[in-house]
């Protein structure tokens, strides 16, 4: 018997009961070749329910509380010639950051012809006493032409989480400038309004 068929052998009778039903035969070998017969086996397997229950596990919690309160947002009202329906949105960038330590601020727009570039900094300041995710982020309202293409992009290093995979991080502005179309207007500027 083959290192192989041993071996399959060892595997289903490990998960299963087997029964033979037929002996093997080999083939007899003269000039009339009777092609003989494979053994036949009754096979009767373990029985397999699938389910779920009730259990008591230790997970992970991250909590992230939200309030509503009343802060200024820059706004941005772009009206292009010849453009038929606007709508006002309110355009966020939101990080999961490991301490509370962190900041997140939308620097600037810009805008190069149908796409509005939101560009946002994050940074690490004091590392806070606990090590508990926390969300920071910032907005800006734009009312604008409705088919108007948005890109959210942060200068800074990306953080781990499933939240800071949506967006596109670079590491300096200087990198982000060769990704921007020459003659791109600046819509907004922190700290110029």
């Amino acid at each position: 018997m083959s290192l192989p068929v041993v071996f399959v052998g060892l595997l289903v009778l490990a998960g299963c009961q087997t029964e033979q039903t037929r002996e093997a035969r080999a083939p007899d070998v003269d000039v009339d070749v009777d092609p003989g017969q494979w053994p036949r086996y009754n096979i009767k397997w373990a029985d397999v329910d699938v389910g779920t229950r009730e259990q008591t596990v230790t997970v992970p919690v991250v909590r992230v509380e939200k309030e509503q309160r009343q802060v200024s947002l820059p706004y941005i009202d772009i009206n292009p010639p010849g453009s038929a329906t606007r709508e006002e949105r309110t355009v966020s960038i939101e990080a999961d950051v490991p301490h509370a330590g962190y900041d997140l601020q939308i620097a600037e727009v810009r805008a190069a012809g149908d796409t509005m570039w939101v560009i946002a900094r994050l940074t690490e300041g004091k590392e806070s006493a606990t090590q508990e995710v926390t969300r920071v982020g910032d907005r800006v309202v734009v009312n604008a032409p409705e088919d108007l293409n948005v890109r959210r992009v942060v200068i800074g290093e990306r953080p781990e989480g499933v939240q800071n995979q949506q967006y596109r991080f670079v590491p300096t502005m200087a990198a982000l400038e060769q990704q921007i179309p020459q003659g791109a207007r600046v819509l907004y500027r922190r700290g110029t309004t």
